[in-house]
């Protein structure tokens, strides 16, 4: 017989803040899949939970699946956890989820906390539809070119971001989305927990005066929610540089396009990059 795989979520940083389904299934389990098997342990030590953990992450995720579908063909119960919150976020988690459900192994959600809700369950902006994108990309190009097609789209966005990388992203979306309505969410559930609210160069401006350490969230009210006229299209980007090339040079056009647009001369060079031009780039 089969046995089971279940998702478990765990605190994001209260330990307190776990279920009593999710403690009874981490008593009962056969073998705990972690991501990060030393948070794990202290989290089964609080407890008093003695459990076999075997790491399931990133750089290993693809040599540990056999060895999990093995045990759970042999039916024991398995409970995968991430390194805080509910796996399949921004994890490793789908993976395995994924190759328990092709061999019809029961998969069974244990939810519980999520940095992710928890930051929509007190930003305050009323956000019917959402984009979520976990990480934003640390290339700056490829970041802006994400914020610039995330605020086309009109809805709120939650990411997540790491301290080192803050002050860039922040930078990014000042240039990108400099009116947004920000939320930065800093040690949820801890004890050092922080909201922040403004627009992208308020929060930078504080960081830069006092920086702040932890992991954060950020979230950004969608343009109905901030009252703000929808960012330009590609489409839109490209229809004005061609008209004002009938009377200037690409890079004068691109110049210009900006200033009107509203927008970085960046994100039109990138919307424009292969159009034909009279005049050369820079």
């Amino acid at each position: 017989m089969a046995g089971e795989l279940y998702v478990c979520a765990t605190p994001i940083g209260n330990l307190e803040d776990i279920t009593f389904r999710a403690l009874r299934a981490l008593r009962e389990a056969d073998l705990i899949a972690a991501e990060d098997t030393k948070r794990t342990r202290a989290l089964l030590s609080h407890y008093d939970i003695s459990v076999p953990l075997l790491s399931y992450n990133a750089h290993n995720r693809k040599q540990r699946v056999p060895a999990i579908m093995a045990k759970l063909k042999e039916g024991a119960k398995v409970v995968l956890v991430s390194d805080a919150g509910t796996p399949g976020i921004s994890d490793p988690g789908p993976l395995l989820v994924a190759e328990a459900r092709k061999e019809g192994i029961p998969v069974i959600p244990l939810p519980g906390p999520s940095a992710l809700s928890a930051a929509l369950s007190i930003c305050g902006f009323d956000m019917p539809q959402f984009t979520f994108t976990g990480f934003l990309p640390r290339r700056e190009g490829e970041r802006e070119k994400l914020l610039l097609e995330l605020r086309e789209s009109g809805r709120g966005v939650v990411c997540y971001e790491a301290p080192h990388r803050i002050e860039d992203a922040l930078a990014s979306l000042a240039k990108v989305w400099p009116e947004a309505k920000v939320a930065l969410m800093r040690e949820l559930t801890k004890i050092y927990e922080e909201v922040l609210v403004g627009s992208p160069a308020e929060l930078a401006a504080e960081l830069a005066r006092n920086p702040r350490r932890g992991e954060m969230v950020l979230v950004i009210a969608g343009d109905k929610e901030g009252g703000r006229e929808k960012a330009p299209s590609q489409d839109q980007i490209q229809e004005t540089v061609l008209a004002l090339m009938e009377r200037m040079d690409k890079k004068g056009a691109i110049k210009e396009a900006a200033a009107e647009l509203g927008i970085p001369k960046r994100l039109v060079y990138q919307a424009v990059i292969d159009l034909p031009g009279r005049g050369e780039m820079d």
